[in-house]
């Protein structure tokens, strides 16, 4: 099944667990919260991003059997880009 955040939710998968911190692979984005005239406000990360999020900020959920990390995107600590 493909599940799609709504607003500005995003799903994590966990990659690694570092003290306090985990690094996560988005797999979904929502569209971004409504601006005043309607239209989302484009969202920073995008699917296959690597992200650093705090361990005490998220919402651990299972979808199919699989654990997954729901937060929303200005919670995401850092964003992780190879140069």
């Amino acid at each position: 099944m493909k599940y799609t955040p709504l607003n500005d939710n995003v799903l994590l998968e966990m990659i690694e667990k570092i003290p306090e911190l985990l690094k996560c692979r988005v797999v979904a984005v929502g569209a971004g919260l409504p601006t005043i005239n309607g239209k989302p406000y484009p969202m920073t990360v995008k699917v296959g991003d690597v992200v650093i999020v705090n361990r005490s900020l998220l919402v651990s959920i299972f979808l199919d059997d699989k654990p997954y990390i729901l937060m929303r995107e200005h919670k995401i600590r850092l964003l992780c880009k190879e140069e």
